[in-house]
């Protein structure tokens, strides 16, 4: 599913990769096919907020690691706006996360979930608990 959208996305390969990462863990998280690396499939407008959020946050971790005036702010414990872009994704990759688990249960509960949705793995990891 994910190659259809190459063209579209080959000017800028690492927002195709992290489509494409968010497709395949959605596939094996949930068995649920989202499609966002393909820009001609429609997708929800979480999911895609999920995969900006979830990159930006990756994107201001890494620089928080390495740039040296953030390590050192962050080790006198000065929050940095870097440090607050981080806070502000980081909530909302959990929230959304969150949401999806809590109505994937939900819907695990009344018998809701298709095929592909009672063979992933956070169906088989329910019906463990």
């Amino acid at each position: 599913l994910a190659s259809k959208g190459a063209p579209a996305m080959s000017n800028d390969l690492n927002n195709y990769l992290n489509h494409c990462t968010f497709d395949m863990f959605n596939s094996i998280m949930f068995g649920q096919l989202v499609g966002t690396a393909d820009s001609s499939t429609p997708t929800k407008e979480v999911d895609e907020e999920y995969v900006q959020s979830a990159s930006t946050l990756l994107q201001t971790n890494n620089i928080l690691n390495k740039d040296p005036y953030e390590i050192i702010m962050g080790k006198l414990g000065i929050k940095t706006e870097k440090y607050g872009i981080l806070v502000d994704h980081l909530k909302r990759v959990f929230q959304i996360g969150d949401s999806k688990v809590h109505q994937f249960t939900e819907r695990k509960n009344h018998g809701e979930l298709n095929d592909l949705e009672e063979k992933s793995w956070l169906a088989h990891a329910i019906e463990r608990q």
